[in-house]
């Protein structure tokens, strides 16, 4: 292909890929694709700098995209770690037995790069490897599909705020769920005509449904009595909407769900699995970036178990394709250049 040939096909990839990242974007953000498609308008513009000779330039987005494309996952990783110490042990002790299993290899003059060289060896290193990769692009798309529906869409009028619930301290809500409902009051205060629904159920170590303990915290804000809806039967997120939205007045209600800013993705997807439109605020958590942390990547399990059905699939065609290219390549029917 001519040079010439080559930067009219990159320049149109490019051009394709950021009409559909803007059509994405203007007409249903709630979904992992939107950052899927910004990862690769992104990458198509590194690749597009190297057509056009721009070596440099693309050498530095390439080197800024590497280290975010990296970066977030660890410090991700790190902040789970973090929270769960024995799991942290376990991957040391594994490092360990990794290491020391390599030194015995090494002092028994054993040709590792024989081993490593044997067919089902290369395999699963390279399974390992790409699917490694597939997480990291997972990971990053989630998260920049999080950040643009939290922090650059217009927040049309609404009926109803629907807030989260999230845990009681015996018959008081929680700091982080005092957040949430204070972000409520703030929106409410800007619309006083809005409905709030405090949506919460009791759990096995709460004294009061939590629906009930975040009423009366708004009310002791300064909410008027008569502006909210008490929903005390959920038990889990998904719930919380579904229940919610049966006390709208008519069927084409308007709603904003509330929620901490890491777990208000989600609630918007399961807002959009229930056929239902909304918009969302986002609370800070007060936590230390350690807990946030944390918290997106239970959030992420969250979804990744949402969509447990896709999950399964995509494994199994991962695995089955990864497996044919492995086989064409040792047959040397797709030959790998070196």
């Amino acid at each position: 292909m001519h040079p010439e040939d080559q930067m009219a096909m990159s320049l149109l990839v490019f051009i394709l890929l950021f009409v559909l990242c803007f059509v994405i974007y203007k007409y249903e953000p709630r979904t992992i694709f939107l950052g899927l498609v910004m990862i690769l308008v992104a990458i198509q513009s590194v690749v597009m700098f190297l057509i056009f000779n721009f070596n440099n330039l693309a050498l530095i987005m390439g080197i800024i995209l590497g280290i975010l494309f990296l970066i977030i996952p660890v410090v991700l990783t790190i902040g789970f770690l973090s929270k769960h110490r024995k799991l942290f042990k376990c991957l040391i002790i594994s490092l360990f037995v990794g290491i020391i299993i390599s030194l015995l290899l090494y002092l028994n003059e054993i040709n590792v790069i024989e081993i490593l060289q044997l067919p089902l060896i290369t395999w699963g290193i390279g399974y390992f490897v790409c699917g490694i990769c597939l997480g990291i692009l997972v990971v990053n798309s989630y998260l920049l599909s999080a950040l643009m529906n939290l922090f650059s869409k217009e927040k049309p009028s609404v009926d109803y705020l629907i807030v989260l619930g999230a845990g009681l301290n015996k018959e008081k809500v929680t700091p982080l769920l005092a957040k949430r409902i204070d972000k409520a009051i703030q929106v409410y205060k800007e619309a006083p005509d809005l409905i709030l629904i405090m949506s919460g159920g009791q759990g096995d170590d709460e004294m009061i449904p939590e629906g009930l303990a975040m009423a009366n915290y708004a009310i002791s804000q300064g909410v008027p009595k008569n502006h909210i809806i008490i929903e005390d039967q959920s038990v889990n997120t998904y719930e919380n909407i579904l229940f919610s939205s049966q006390h709208f007045a008519s069927e084409d209600a308007s709603f904003a769900i509330i929620s901490t800013m890491y777990h208000l993705f989600r609630a918007e997807l399961i807002a959009k699995k229930l056929g239902l439109k909304s918009v969302s605020y986002g609370a800070e958590s007060g936590k230390k970036w350690v807990f946030n942390a944390n918290a997106f990547i239970r959030e992420f399990f969250a979804y990744l178990y949402m969509q447990l059905k896709w999950v399964v699939l995509f494994s199994i065609l991962y695995t089955l394709l990864y497996s044919l290219l492995h086989y064409a390549v040792l047959m040397n029917a797709f030959p790998l250049p070196l």
